[in-house]
Order: C-alpha cells, then sequence, then structure tokens
C-alpha cells in the first residue's frame, strides 16, 4: 500500500484475496471525492492516507522475531530472508537446518495476521485470515435471542454446564500432549475417590476433562501419536484420539453449552477459533504459547482479564475453580466478552477497524529516509483493557 493506494496483486487462495479485497474497498471509500461541478476549477485533495505506506504479511508466521520464541518450532522458526533477491522475500527452509533470525526490515511498516510484544516486530493489524462468514453468522444466529437481553441471558448461562469444552484437529502435537496430560489427572481424581487435597474446591475434585479430546483421524489421523503419548504418561488414546468428525453444527452446540472454552494454537499464532468463542458468550482460556501472541483486537481483552491463560492443567483447574467461586464475576467477563464479539467483531467493524488503523497510521510522522521497524511499535491500535464492570461498549477501535 502506497500513498492510500492498494498496488496491483495477484493472488489464488481465497484467504489472502479475501483481506486485500476489504482493505481494497476501505481505501476506496476514504479516497477523496472528484467536484460535482467542473465550473469552477477546484485543487486537487490530497488523499487522506497520502504518505502511508506498509507492507502486508500473509503467511501463517510472524515475519520479524527479534528474539527466538520457545514455541512454533515446528512451524514458525524455519524462515530466512532471500539475500540474493530484495531483501523482502521470505523463504522456507529445512528443520534440519539451523535456524537463523530475521534481521532485515522491509521498507516500510509491516503488518501482520499476528505478531508478539515479546518474541517479533510484527504488528498484528490484519483482520483475519480467514473469517469464515458462514460459521461466524451461525453463531450469531444461535445467540442473537439473548445477546442484548439481561436476563434471558442470565438464563442461558445458568444452564450452561460448568466444564472446559475444547475439540479440534490434530494439527499441533501441543493439542494432543495437553489432551493426554488433562485425562490421566482425571483418572488420578477417579482413582483417589473423585476428591483431591483438603481444602479444594469441588471443580478441583471431580474429572472435569471429558469434552477435552481431538477428532476427525480420517483428516489428520492423531492415532499413532496417542498411543505413543498413553505409553509414555498413561492416558487413555481412545479417549483423547477420536475417529468421529466433528461438524461446524455438533461443534457449536458443544461451543454454547459449557462455561469455559479453550483455544489451543493451532496452525499458526492466530486464530479463528477465539472469535467464535468469545461470541459463544462462555469464558476463553488459552495457553501461554496462545496468549503470547497478539490479533489485531485481542491485546485490550487479555490486559483486562478477559482472555485468561494458564500453564499447565492444574493451573487450568486451579483457575477455572477461583473464577467459578465468584458467580457474579464470572457472569461479567463472559457477557463482556459476547458483547465485544457481537458488536466489535463483525464484518462492518473490520471495515472501520482498517479504517481507523489507516487514520491512525497517515498520523505517524514522516521521516526523510526509510520508515524502517524502529517506528512499527508506533502503528499499533490504542486498545484499551475492557472493563468487566461496565456492560457496554461505546466504540470498538478508536482512531
Amino acid at each position: 500500500v502506497l500513498d492510500g493506494r492498494l498496488k496491483p496483486f495477484k493472488t489464488k487462495p481465497l484467504h489472502v484475496r479475501d483481506v486485500l479485497k476489504r482493505l481494497e474497498r476501505v481505501l476506496s471509500k476514504t479516497a477523496p471525492t472528484p467536484p460535482i461541478t467542473q465550473q469552477q476549477p477546484q485543487k486537487q485533495q490530497p488523499h487522506p492516507f497520502e504518505g502511508v505506506e506498509f507492507f502486508i504479511h500473509l503467511d501463517d508466521c510472524p515475519a520479524l522475531w527479534h528474539t527466538e520464541p520457545p514455541f512454533y518450532r515446528e512451524r514458525c522458526l524455519d524462515l530466512e530472508v532471500d539475500e540474493d533477491g530484495d531483501g523482502d522475500v521470505l523463504k522456507r527452509r529445512r528443520l534440519q537446518q539451523p535456524y537463523s533470525f530475521v534481521r532485515h526490515t522491509p521498507k516500510g511498516l509491516l503488518l501482520s495476521i499476528s505478531g508478539s510484544l515479546f518474541f517479533n516486530t510484527d504488528i498484528p493489524a490484519l483482520p483475519y485470515f480467514q473469517f469464515n462468514r458462514k460459521e461466524d453468522k451461525a453463531m450469531r444466529d444461535a445467540v442473537s435471542g439473548y445477546v442484548d437481553d439481561a436476563r434471558k441471558w442470565k438464563r442461558v448461562w445458568g444452564r450452561k454446564k460448568a466444564l472446559p469444552h475444547f475439540v479440534g484437529r490434530f494439527t499441533t502435537d501441543e493439542r494432543l500432549v495437553f489432551a493426554c496430560l488433562a485425562n490421566v489427572r482425571d483418572q488420578r481424581v477417579k482413582a483417589a475417590g473423585g476428591h483431591a487435597h483438603r481444602g479444594s474446591s469441588s471443580m478441583q475434585q471431580r474429572p472435569v476433562f471429558d469434552h477435552v479430546y481431538l477428532t476427525d483421524v480420517n483428516k489428520i489421523n492423531c492415532t499413532p501419536r496417542a498411543e505413543a503419548l498413553h505409553r509414555m504418561f498413561g492416558c487413555d488414546a481412545s479417549a483423547i484420539c477420536r475417529a468421529d468428525a466433528a461438524p461446524f453444527e455438533q461443534w457449536s452446540q458443544r461451543q454454547l453449552q459449557h462455561k469455559f472454552l479453550l483455544d489451543l494454537p493451532g496452525v499458526g499464532p492466530w486464530s479463528t477459533r477465539l472469535r467464535l468463542s468469545l461470541l459463544a458468550g462462555s469464558i476463553v482460556f488459552q495457553n501461554l504459547r496462545a496468549f503470547t501472541n497478539l490479533q489485531f483486537f485481542d491485546y485490550g481483552l487479555k490486559k483486562g482479564g478477559i482472555i485468561l491463560p494458564f500453564q499447565s492443567v492444574d493451573d487450568l483447574v486451579r483457575k477455572m475453580a477461583i473464577v467459578h467461586e465468584d458467580r457474579e464475576l464470572e457472569r461479567r467477563i463472559a457477557r463482556g466478552a459476547q458483547r465485544f464479539a457481537w458488536r466489535c467483531l463483525n464484518s462492518d467493524s473490520l471495515d472501520a477497524f482498517l479504517t481507523a488503523l489507516l487514520t491512525r497510521l497517515a498520523r505517524l510522522p514522516r521521516t526523510p529516509s526509510d520508515n524502517r521497524g524502529s517506528t512499527a511499535g508506533g502503528a499499533m491500535m490504542r486498545q484499551v483493557p475492557i472493563d468487566v464492570r461496565s456492560e457496554n461498549f461505546d466504540y470498538c477501535y478508536a482512531p
């Protein structure tokens, strides 16, 4: 993007095309309108985003690492700069070769699907690798009858199970390892007669992970790895890796029935599951790998305690028990998350976000030389922590 205009592009993947088409639509809406009459010559109006120049990165992983992260070794640490080209193209390397950090910043700011405050300088400013319009509409239709009605919402909340839920495919080994350790924990609790140590809450005294497992082995087979984990840790391989597929209709209904939804990493640092989980009106827990990476909207939710982190199976159980003990806080977190997703993560709001982002970029001070990575942090959107004491959101994205 240069001076508020999207340079010509050719792309085959539909998800990439969706992102670029949305950006193109926003830029066309904000272009100066020509004068109605040509009787009196008028000075050509500058484009409101004149001087704004940035690159977009539509790969699964961030591009500009400044330190080695403890995650994504199997997928994201196999990148290097194409030195014999223009320095901006990233090439995949075989994992057997040693990894070297990407040290070259392309001219202009780099906007990516995701970024991390700790490990890279990518700006997580691109809304959604995949928006999944049909799934978004289905989830919105399911909650539309009560999302803005406090009484109805409270009744629906009261019918939900105070249990965690995660069903997904074997896209990363971390998912299956977590399901295995959760299964081992439940076995340990059952062997103790359903009771843990004295002083623990009822949630810590009973099995809770019956609905945390991987599925659809015909798509991505997790059986051999599950059997290996069984030999290592003693978990039930058939319980954590199941053959039956989970179509969206079934998966979404289960999401709506549980108070605690888990967001475990998948293909990359970004998560389309997160938006649908927030829309479901439940409390979302992310493990550290997912929590330390940011998307365009979730920094304020994490900082405000709407999305909660956990480090291990036992840490998750402890935090679920703490949240569940304060029933009023529990409801406020879940409803605040749902109302944010309802108002701020729909298609129209994504256009508003991009407009606010471009306006913010246009306000950045110009430099006579190349605008490189040192100014990238200034383009972060102002995302304030969400106050769970308030159930009103006056705005979603502030320029």
